[in-house]
This record gives structure tokens, C-alpha cells and sequence, in this order.
């Protein structure tokens, strides 16, 4: 999907009077109105620039202009030529190539001399003040997602541009409805709905910020758009949009569910995903990663303590990505009264712990003592299995249905939340100090205590005899106070 103003230029002349009056003087002006912007590679769109001008500099210099709201930036110290085909690439860099460029309106021109470019004249869909309260919103939602993997050292271009990749796809729903912003950064980091544009340009500015060479590649024919991504100076296909997996006809995004089919493939690889035109960027021909091990994979990839885990959905086993080393399996039945469907198990993290599901449960996994455990079991409807989950914000949420996504014959999709807290531990039992035998040793239980000694009729444990000396007395009171505050006992 494309926006029609942001997406081959034709022009609109328009004279300008004043110049006119002049026009025996060489250096006259005219003003010409951007009407549509199509652009199969913005990549042949920078490197074009790039003989001309310091790219890097030239977008320093709009993103000041544009992040006041300028209306009119004069770029005529940058002394781009003027034809109709500079003009071209540089509103493709504006618009496709500068993902802080969110909020232009669908109305621009630029004005030029008879040698260069003068000036270029942009709307706005927002104030100012609006905007950068917005773009606040969009460096954090990025900072976010880039946790753990900008700036880490640890991690190739590879394992960076796959993490992302997968992040922005379960972060990120296809927006079929006709929402403001679904075609740029903001909708797809912030909104957390895009269409294909919105989650390329998305994916290029999160790339951007991790050192990786990116940019925005179409396809008319399609109607679609995704990125031509550089690893070690080889350029890729990369398409986040086809690979974020929805539940069909128009539903959300199946949570938890992430597809690599579309990630680093050659033009030939990507053609055979369904890209089936020939009026996009083929310069990608590298064919190394087109049958690689993550295309088995149908879930997210989660980096712990700069380790890599993944879910290999074909041989139904976790994963550790540096050395292949199956960790547990995740074997489990996906069925209803007339399909089996093939492994549905997904992968989820908080940054420290794993989970995964099985059809029934939620599982952890600990990486230290490489031991599973069940922390969840929702209750089922008949032949109702999990088919997608995630942990976000203290939630486990689970997608439950009689089929997997895109299968057919589903029933209603609902959705299960789970409060979990990961750092909560259960107390054995027969804990010293639990008072009151829930299972927990807290400050509910000194009260508890404190009342009993005081001469209460409280019933209270024998878990509170916390020094374990047969007689529940003040001594095991001062002994639960100075656990309850951390000192050493």
C-alpha cells in the first residue's frame, strides 16, 4: 500500500508573477507544485543525490527546517542542478528517506532558478508544538525497541536487523482502516498500526539508528512496499509487512506470531514469496540467507543476557541461536474435532526470562539451569488451543482459537491476559514468618504476629515460630522485621 503524495513526479507549472516581470534577468524564479511522487527505489534516489550534494548534511539541514514547521526551506547554498529528475529524488528523500518527516501535508512545491534549486515549500498536518510532542513520542517509542541491541557489540548486523525485524512485527498490526498516520513511522512505532509503507519506513529508521544502511523499495503493480537492507555491503530484501502474520479477512495480528520468509532474500527469493513483478529494485541477487534456518521459525527471536533463543517450528525444539543447541522441546497437539495442525508453539521474553506456549499452557524457561517450568494454564473451550502468544507489560496474553492463523473454519477469536509478575517468588512451603499460611512472607504477616502477641484471638501458622524454637514469641517478630527490611538474619 501507498500514499498517493508520498509515493515518478509530475509537475504542475506554475509562474511566478514577480519573476516574470523579470524574466530577461537569468537568474529568474519559477515555482513548481509537487502533485504525485512515485518512486520504485529511493536507494537510486539517495545515491543519485549523493553525487550532488552531502546527503547526510542535506537531511540535517531539512529535519531543522521541518521540525519548526518551516513552510519554505531555502536550499540554494547546497547548489543542487535544477532539473525535474534532482527535484524528484530529493522529495523521495524527504518523504521516503527521512522517517522524522512524518507530519508533511500533501501540498508541496519547490521553487528554482534557471541553474538550481532554490527553495522547497512543504505543508503540515500538524503544529509545531503538536509535532514535536509526537516526534517525543516516536525517539522513545524507538529507544524502546531498540533496547538491548543498539549499541551492542555482541550482536552482528545480522542478529540486529533480525531482532528488529521481529520486534516491529509483533509491536506493529496491517491497519485496514483508513487511520491517520498508518503510512509513516509514527503510525507503525506509536499508533502500532501501518500499512506496508508505515512499516518499511519504520524499519528504516530503526535500522538507521543501529548503523545499518537501509532504504524504501515499491512496487507499483503490487500497490506494496518494503526495504532493501545492506549486510557487509550486500544488499537484501526485506519485507516486515508480509511477514507479521494476521488472523485473516480483516482481523487484528495473531499475537506472538512472526514469519522469516521475507527476511534477507535475494530478488529471486522474494519473487518466490509472492512478489511475482518486475517493476522493483533486482539489484539484490546475493542468495545466502534465501533457504536459511529462520524461514522454520514462526515466532519471534528473544535476546537474553546477549544470547539469541529461538523456536524451530518444524523440528518442534527451543533453540539457542550461536551454536544450534536444541535446549527443550515444545512437542504438543494442535487440533480441533477435524484438523491437526503442524507446531503452534510461540516465544516471548522480558529481556532476563523465556516463555514459550504448547497448546495448553505457558512455560519458563531458565536459561541458567536450562530447566522448564508451567507458570500458566488458561481454561479451554473443546477444541480450543493457543495459537498465539506474548508477554508485554506484566501481561501474558494468549490467542485462543480452533485453528491456526489463516486455516479456515475459525471460530470466534478471544484473547486471555494473565497478570504475571516474573520477579515474584512463591514462598516454600512451611516458610518461616508466614503467618498467616498463604504462601507469601510480607509485612501482612509482622502484622499478623504483632497482633497474636499483643492478645488477639488471631489464628495465625506454625510458620510463624520464625527461629523454629517450638514457642512463637517476640524474638520470632523481631526476626520477621529485620527479613521484611532486608537485614541479614
Amino acid at each position: 500500500m501507498k500514499k498517493l503524495s508520498a509515493l515518478f513526479l509530475s509537475f504542475l507549472m506554475v509562474v511566478n508573477i514577480a519573476a516574470s516581470s523579470v524574466s530577461a534577468v537569468s537568474d529568474s524564479e519559477e515555482e513548481v507544485a509537487v502533485t504525485y511522487i512515485k518512486q520504485y527505489d529511493s536507494q537510486k534516489a539517495v545515491k543519485h543525490l549523493e553525487e550532488i550534494v552531502d546527503v547526510a548534511k542535506l537531511k540535517e539541514y531539512i529535519l531543522k527546517n521541518t521540525y519548526e514547521c518551516s513552510t519554505s526551506i531555502d536550499i540554494s547554498s547546497f547548489n543542487i542542478p535544477n532539473s525535474a529528475e534532482n527535484a524528484n529524488y530529493l522529495f523521495d528523500l524527504i518523504l521516503n528517506e527521512t522517517p522524522e518527516n512524518f507530519h508533511l501535508g500533501n501540498k508541496m512545491s519547490y521553487s528554482y532558478s534557471s541553474t538550481k534549486i532554490k527553495a522547497i515549500k512543504l505543508t503540515y498536518d500538524y503544529t509545531a508544538s503538536e509535532y514535536q510532542k509526537m516526534l517525543e513520542e516516536l525517539v522513545a517509542a524507538k529507544d524502546k525497541l531498540l533496547t538491548g541491541i543498539k549499541g551492542n557489540t555482541n550482536l552482528d548486523d545480522v542478529e540486529k536487523a533480525l531482532l528488529i525485524h521481529d520486534r516491529l512485527a509483533l509491536l506493529c498490526e496491517y491497519d485496514y482502516t483508513d487511520t491517520p498516520n498508518k503510512y509513516n513511522s509514527y503510525g507503525a512505532l506509536v499508533v502500532g498500526t501501518a500499512v506496508c509503507q508505515g512499516y518499511a519506513v519504520a524499519y528504516d529508521y530503526l535500522l538507521e539508528n543501529v548503523g545499518i544502511e537501509s532504504y524504501y523499495c515499491s512496487s507499483d503493480d503490487l500497490n506494496h512496499g518494503w526495504n532493501i537492507v545492506y549486510i557487509n555491503d550486500v544488499p537484501y530484501h526485506v519485507d516486515v509487512t508480509w511477514d507479521d502474520y494476521a488472523w485473516g479477512n480483516g482481523k487484528r495480528g495473531a499475537v506472538g506470531v512472526v514469519v522469516h520468509d521475507n527476511f534477507l532474500r535475494s530478488t529471486a527469493g522474494i519473487y518466490s514469496t509472492g512478489h511475482e513483478a518486475y517493476d522493483y529494485d533486482s539489484f539484490p541477487t546475493d542468495t545466502t540467507y534465501d533457504n536459511y534456518f529462520w524461514q522454520n521459525s514462526e515466532t519471534a527471536f528473544q535476546l537474553i543476557d546477549n544470547e539469541i533463543y529461538y523456536i524451530d517450528n518444524t523440528s518442534a525444539e527451543l533453540k539457542r541461536y550461536s551454536d544450534q543447541k536444541t535446549l527443550c522441546s515444545v512437542s504438543s497437539m494442535w487440533a480441533n474435532d477435524r484438523y491437526y495442525w503442524n507446531n503452534q508453539a510461540r516465544l516471548s521474553g522480558n529481556g532476563s526470562e523465556l516463555y514459550y506456549s504448547l497448546s495448553d499452557a505457558i512455560y519458563k524457561y531458565d536459561v541458567s539451569t536450562n530447566t522448564s517450568s508451567k507458570i500458566f494454564e488458561p481454561e479451554l473451550p473443546d477444541y480450543n488451543c493457543i495459537y498465539g502468544f506474548e508477554y508485554s507489560d506484566g501481561y501474558l496474553i494468549c490467542d485462543i482459537n480452533n485453528g491456526a492463523p489463516y486455516s479456515g473454519y475459525l471460530s470466534d477469536l478471544y484473547q486471555i491476559k494473565e497478570a504475571y509478575d516474573p520477579d515474584y517468588e512463591e514462598a516454600p512451603a512451611n516458610a518461616p514468618g508466614d503467618a498467616n499460611g498463604d504462601g507469601a512472607v510480607n509485612a501482612i504477616d509482622a502484622l499478623l504476629l504483632a497482633r497474636k502477641l499483643s492478645g488477639s484471638n488471631e489464628t495465625i501458622s506454625e510458620n510463624a515460630d520464625y527461629n523454629g524454637d517450638g514457642t512463637v514469641s517476640a524474638a520470632d517478630l523481631a526476626l520477621l522485621r529485620r527479613k521484611l527490611t532486608g537485614a541479614d538474619i
